[in-house]
């Protein structure tokens, strides 16, 4: 498993829909220290059962680097509660190429500001993978293995959540939206998930979705979780990215709210606090969805404030390529 630091250089594609927009990190903030003094790196090996904290920060020009091989384990050794990794307040990390498993919540990112890049990485986790949220900022988790989340809860069994659901704001950030703006998911595999490879809460802003192998074969239809990816946030690009789904299509009434099956769409929109689920951008996307529902499916009231490139491939969607409410069909982008 892994992570790489902040400042991580944003690559920039064109795939149809024009040029996604420059990401500018914001002015971090010290953490607090909590850790005696390293030398910038620190290295595992073999199996480390327990669960960790980490509270230090280091700085743009000096981050920390914890480091370890794919056999090098992280364990936290059931389903007992509490996460393998939390890092809180703790900017400019490095996680870097081992293992984490067997927690509640794998990695769990709190008030974090331009810093952790989380390459090679493993995760699997009894709930959600990955979790970036109370304002956590400028954070990227890429080249990274992410599955077997979900497997005592499968309505919360997320492969990589950025942000946290409005019902959850008083909790994480003082009652206002949790502003866990401007994180990258690049080129990472993220499959055997029970909920949704990647959500998207409502809150967040300016991220880069890109280049992922999306597995939907794992979602158990849950909690609303029945899609590769649900974007509930404004201005995420979402370009490159594979979503695969091998069950065989069935009736698109299957996906109505009655007999609603495990997987119904490959991507969706989704409004769910107004104002939000806007001006995304869909690009060179192929969506594998042998499902009743869409390729990209649009809460109505978002149709017109989002982008589908139509460059996007969709194959097997039973109620079309794009569309929104009562499947009607939305227009692409050329």
């Amino acid at each position: 498993m892994g992570l790489k630091l902040v400042l991580v250089i944003v690559l920039i594609l064109t795939v149809g829909c024009g040029a996604a927009p420059p990401i500018t990190p914001p002015t971090p903030t010290a953490g607090t220290p909590s850790m005696p003094p390293v030398t910038n790196e620190i290295r595992v090996d073999g199996s480390e059962p327990g669960r960790y904290v980490i509270r230090r920060s280091g700085t743009p020009d000096a981050p920390i680097t914890l480091r370890g091989s794919r056999a090098a384990v992280l364990d936290g050794d059931g389903t007992g509660g509490g996460y393998v990794l939390h890092l809180v307040n703790a900017d400019y990390w490095r996680l870097d190429g081992f293992t984490r498993h067997l927690g509640i919540q794998g990695h769990r990112a709190r008030r974090l500001q331009p810093q952790p890049d989380l390459r090679r990485a493993r995760y699997g986790h009894r709930r959600r993978g990955v979790h970036f949220r109370a304002f956590s900022t400028s954070n990227t988790i890429q080249r990274s293995d992410v599955d077997h989340t979900g497997m005592d809860s499968e309505g919360v069994g997320k492969g990589v959540y950025l942000g946290s659901a409005n019902s959850n704001w008083s909790r994480y950030s003082g009652g206002k939206p949790d502003r866990s703006d401007q994180n990258q998911v690049l080129n990472n595999r993220i499959t055997d998930t029970r909920a949704e490879p990647i959500d998207v809460k409502e809150g967040t802003t300016g991220g880069v979705i890109a280049g992922n192998l999306l597995g939907g074969d794992g979602v158990a239809g849950q909690n609303s979780a029945d899609s590769s990816l649900d974007v509930k946030g404004n201005g995420y690009r979402i370009e490159g990215n594979h979503g695969t789904h091998t069950a065989a299509p069935i009736d698109p009434d299957d996906c109505n709210r009655r007999r609603r099956g495990p997987f119904c769409h490959g991507f969706e929109v989704h409004v769910a606090v107004d104002g939000w689920g806007r001006d995304n951008v869909f690009c060179g996307n192929r969506l594998e969805v042998n499902a009743p529902g869409a390729g990209i499916w649009l809460q109505e009231d978002t149709r017109d404030d989002n982008v589908i490139g139509c460059d996007n491939e969709v194959i097997g969607a039973a109620a079309g390529d794009f569309a929104t409410n009562h499947y009607q069909p939305v227009p692409c982008t050329p």
